[in-house]
Formats: C-alpha cells, structure tokens, sequence
C-alpha cells in the first residue's frame, strides 16, 4: 500500500519547484528597467509645480493605482496583509526597490496619494524658482 502522506509531499515539492521557479523568473522581469526614464523626466520638467504644507516644492506626474503597478496587484499595509501571500509582498518589495532606485538617476521618487492611499505618484523635488 501506498504513503499517501508520501506522494502528498512529492507533489507538494513539485509545484514548489515550479512556482519558486515561476518567481525567480518574474523577479529578474521585474529587475529589468521598470520606467522610460527620459519620458518620465520630459514629463516631469512640464508637469505643474506643487508645493506642500512646508513651503517644499514638487514637480508631480500621476502615474495610475498601486493595482496596476505592483506585481502582485493588491493594496495592503503590513499591519494587515491577510489578502496577500508572503512571495507576493517579497515581488512588491522587490518591484519598489528597483522604482526608486530606477527613479534616483533622475532624481525622482514614488509617493502615494494623499486623498487616495491606492494613487501612485512620481516626484522631484525642485531647489530653484521656476
């Protein structure tokens, strides 16, 4: 007779295989270059000036939702993820490490909407009066 417990766990390695080798391909899209950055910069010198609460002024674009963006296409906090799988939430991190770091060459950075935790932006910080 069988192991049923056996062939449980052999399958279960299986699909744990092909979905780890699943991620690891979809980690390597996502380290590709994930903006145009010369567009986003041309977007950017003509986008309308902000200026914060402290006097800070911005150069903002909207770039779309949090949902379209992140790979695993949810909003979560990290004090409530229980719609989101731990390898989901390592992509998204992943994803938002390569942004900013694509958007530090221009010196731009994301932020989320203020009205709309779900709106992405993309910003630079301006120092002279335009």
């Amino acid at each position: 007779m069988t192991n049923l417990k056996t062939i449980g766990d052999r399958l279960w390695d299986v699909q744990e295989t092909e979905e780890y080798s699943a991620r690891i391909e979809l980690i390597k899209t996502i380290k590709k270059n994930i903006f145009k950055l010369e567009y986003i910069d041309e977007i950017l010198k003509e986008s309308d000036l902000v200026v914060n609460g402290e006097g800070e002024k911005y150069q903002s674009v909207y770039i779309g939702s949090v949902l379209h963006w992140l790979p695993s296409g949810k909003y979560y906090t990290f004090w409530s993820d229980s719609n989101v799988e731990k390898w989901e939430i390592e992509l998204d991190g992943i994803w938002m490490e390569t942004a900013e770091k694509e958007l530090e060459t221009i010196g731009a950075f994301l932020v989320c909407g203020e009205g709309n935790s779900t709106d992405l932006f993309i910003q630079r910080g301006i120092e002279e009066d335009f």
